[in-house]
């Protein structure tokens, strides 16, 4: 077997590896880049990909950067198989029409001035797009090994968000583990990843592969920051991923909000996705520690913006509240409408709760950098930045080396994160393992 490397090597986002055999080769993973210079970045994997001989997909998990490409692969004619577990499914299904909506609307508002039929912005790919490419998905369960030509294929349990995976591919001679994205042994909502498999390679990734998770203590940070804002009437802005982030954060100000009554502040989920990723977590009691129960709490507490006139009301409140909403990097979505209203008061907040790609609003507010360029519009933000860094659903690097010392493997293959991250994973783990221990680029092939 050989693996060429086509994207997510020297970033956290656009991941893509291909897995090229005696008759067929799989890609794992088919994501979308995010951050800085994605656009240019998405164009340029067009060609890349379209050079290459694709069989069939293996989808990991249905984050945008994982899975967010796979219809723009189909509209360009690929029709092989994409294997992923149900809850996967059922998530890229949202995720992947989300974004073709997203392109949809932002095609329009650039071609609203331009006259020319040849000059107009055309989207990457549109619903029927996402229709056509989730026909073509081959659910497989967790329990399953399945056979696919000269493969043998299971799903390893990953954490991170429901149905996230480690797929295992073997041959008569050979086999190799794909990390995946990582979840953490003490995430709030999802349990633990499984243990490696023993292969021969492994590819891990390793967006915190330079950081250990601090032991903070979550709910004294609320109480400091909830009490302020009952002070001062503040708006907070909780932008966060609609998949896993805002199910976690949920869960996370029920519980508080229980324990601290006096504390209570009213929550806004102005998410249209988050709210039906949330249904999944009806669908899939087993795979969470979020009883129903308390999913049903957490829908009578919180209150669902479904309206235009209930956000209306929304952006005209006086009284200290929260709206928790999307994206989770600040790079589009219903958060620019409420950091365009509420961002330049600084009475307000804004709580920073994930990895924030370089390139992204979300990003820049991290780095002191408080003015954005919304549609046109010079947006200054006076908001105070809060960065609540224990919330990540990655696991950190004492977890990823611990992980990737269970697979024995003669050779790891780092992917998935910045450079200062792979560099330190790089360096511990060539300490404590007899592997060769490989940082990739893009277009580097290898046999293994």
């Amino acid at each position: 077997m050989e693996i060429k490397f086509l994207g997510a090597t020297r970033e956290v986002t656009g991941s893509k590896h291909l897995l090229i055999g005696k008759e067929h080769n799989i890609l794992i993973d088919c994501g979308l880049y995010q951050g800085e210079e994605a656009k240019k970045k998405n164009e340029n994997i067009e060609n890349l990909l379209n050079d290459e001989k694709i069989d069939a997909i293996i989808l990991t998990h249905a984050h945008l950067d994982h899975c967010g490409y796979i219809p723009k692969l189909y509209k360009d004619g690929f029709r092989g198989p994409i294997f992923c577990t149900p809850q996967t499914y059922d998530i890229a299904r949202i995720v992947m029409s989300d974004n073709a909506r997203i392109q949809s609307i932002e095609a329009k508002k650039q071609n609203k001035d331009i006259k020319k039929d040849k000059d107009k912005i055309i989207p990457m790919y549109t619903q029927t797009h996402v229709n056509q490419a989730l026909a073509n998905f081959d659910i497989r369960n967790f329990s399953e090994t399945f056979n696919w030509h000269e493969y043998q294929i299971k799903f390893k349990k990953a954490g991170h968000i429901l149905g996230a995976a480690s797929p295992v591919i073997s041959t008569l001679d050979n086999s190799i583990q794909f990390s995946g994205d990582l979840g953490r042994a003490d995430d709030y909502t999802i349990y633990p990843p499984a243990a490696a498999e023993q292969v021969n390679t492994l590819v891990i990734e390793s967006t915190y592969g330079n950081r250990v998770h601090l032991d903070e203590n979550l709910s004294e940070s609320l109480k400091a920051l909830f009490s302020e804002a009952k002070k001062k009437s503040s708006a907070i802005i909780m932008p966060a991923f609609s998949v896993g982030r805002s199910q976690t954060l949920m869960k996370i100000l029920y519980d508080f909000f229980e324990n601290n009554p006096e504390l209570n502040l009213p929550v806004f989920v102005d998410s249209p996705m988050t709210q039906e990723v949330t249904k999944l977590y009806y669908k899939y009691p087993n795979d969470h520690k979020v009883s129903q129960h308390i999913l049903n709490k957490i829908e009578h507490k919180f209150h669902f913006i479904h309206y235009k006139s209930e956000k209306e009301r929304l952006d005209k409140m006086q009284d200290a509240h929260i709206i928790l909403t999307a994206s989770g990097m600040l790079s589009g979505g219903n958060v620019l409408h409420h950091l365009a209203l509420k961002g330049s008061d600084e009475n307000n907040l804004i709580m920073i709760t994930g990895y924030q790609s370089p390139g992204t609003l979300g990003h820049n507010l991290l780095e002191g950098s408080l003015t954005h360029s919304l549609e046109g519009n010079t947006l200054k933000i006076n908001a105070k930045v809060i960065h609540l860094k224990n919330l990540s659903s990655h696991a950190d690097h004492d977890a990823l080396i611990q992980w990737a010392k269970g697979a024995y493997a003669k050779k790891i293959f780092i992917t998935h994160g910045e450079e200062s991250a792979k560099v330190q994973l790089e360096k511990d783990l060539k300490e404590i393992t007899n592997s060769e221990v490989i940082i990739p680029t893009n277009e580097d092939k290898f046999s293994i």
